[in-house]
């Protein structure tokens, strides 16, 4: 199963738990506001002009199934037991990233605080600022997401993160019996979108 959860509620994790490879797409995160680093896949061919139109056109329906789940997320995020359960897998999920890139834990810390520094400079029109700021956070960024990805490399980490998303899925879907279509779309994208670039990365 597939769930939406920020980076920022996992410190990091990135689009592995917030969209399980499908992108970062939380439009409710604190995080909404950072600047983007484009994707770059190096060596990889191209999409197809309808690859793209069909690539876009998922992810905005991704988007717009985030934006329904997110209040129900955040309710089922509060929840004492997955509370607890997120805790764990942020540290087990940083510990995989330190061992896999030695600095990881400071450049986050370095992350969050910047990312702190560019919101507060959005939220006060300081664009000389957020321009200052914006190549160090991007930098970081790529660092972070090279130093996940080699973590979610090891198994047991997939496995962790997948046993999450099934919790929450489970807790959603507890709170609202009528959010499995919503859950089960979203998975059902995901799934397509993952087998699309597989596909690519396998030409």
């Amino acid at each position: 199963m597939k769930i939406l959860v920020t980076r920022t509620a996992l410190s990091v994790l990135a689009a592995l738990v917030v969209s399980a490879c499908a992108g970062e797409t939380d439009a409710g995160s604190d995080e909404a506001a950072a600047p983007a680093a484009a994707p770059v896949v190096g060596g990889a061919p191209a999409l197809t002009p309808e690859q793209q139109q069909q690539q876009m056109q998922m992810i905005a329906e991704l988007q717009s199934i985030d934006q329904q789940l997110g209040p129900l997320q955040d309710q089922a995020l509060a929840d004492p037991v997955m509370v607890a359960k997120q805790d764990e897998l942020v540290a087990t999920v940083e510990e995989a990233m330190e061992d896999a890139a030695p600095g990881s834990k400071a450049k986050r810390e370095e992350f969050d605080t910047l990312l702190n520094e560019y919101n507060a400079a959005q939220g006060s029109g300081d664009q000389a600022k957020m321009a200052e700021l914006t190549p160090r956070l991007q930098a970081l960024d790529t660092e972070l997401g090279q130093a996940q990805g080699a973590a979610m490399e090891r198994e047991e980490i997939r496995e962790a993160v997948e046993a999450f998303q099934d919790d929450l899925a489970a807790k959603m879907r507890e709170l609202d019996d009528g959010v499995g279509s919503l859950l089960d779309r979203r998975e059902e994208l995901t799934g397509e979108l993952e087998q699309m670039m597989e596909g690519l990365s396998g030409q």
